[in-house]
C-alpha cells in the first residue's frame, strides 16, 4: 500500500529558465514528484548552483534572509560544507 507523501518545497537559486524547467522534469519522472518547485518564501530547502556568478553572495544572503531553511549546495567541484547539504553535479535522483 503506498501512502501520499508532500513533496518538498524546494527553491532554487542562480540558476536559468532551463536549468529550472530541466528540474521540474526531474522532480516529476525519476523523483516521482517527491519533491516541487516553489518561491523562495515557501520553500522547505533552498537549492543553489555555487558554480553561478556571485554564488557565494547568494549564499550568504539566503543563509541571512532564510535561515530556517535547509541548504544544498550545487557544483561540479565537491565543496566541504557544515551545516548544509553538498551535491555533485549531475544531480541524480538517489543523491536528494
Amino acid at each position: 500500500m503506498s501512502q501520499l507523501l508532500t513533496p518538498l518545497r524546494i527553491a532554487v537559486i542562480g540558476m536559468g529558465e532551463r536549468v529550472e524547467h530541466m528540474l521540474i522534469l526531474f522532480f516529476k519522472g525519476p523523483c516521482k514528484n517527491s519533491c516541487v518547485l516553489v518561491e523562495s518564501e515557501s520553500a522547505e530547502v533552498t537549492m543553489i548552483d555555487m558554480d553561478a556568478l556571485y554564488a557565494d553572495s547568494l549564499y550568504k544572503e539566503q543563509k541571512e534572509k532564510f535561515p530556517h531553511h535547509r541548504l544544498i549546495l550545487l557544483s561540479l567541484t565537491e565543496r566541504v560544507v557544515k551545516d548544509d547539504f553538498f551535491i555533485k553535479k549531475p544531480i541524480c535522483s538517489n543523491s536528494l
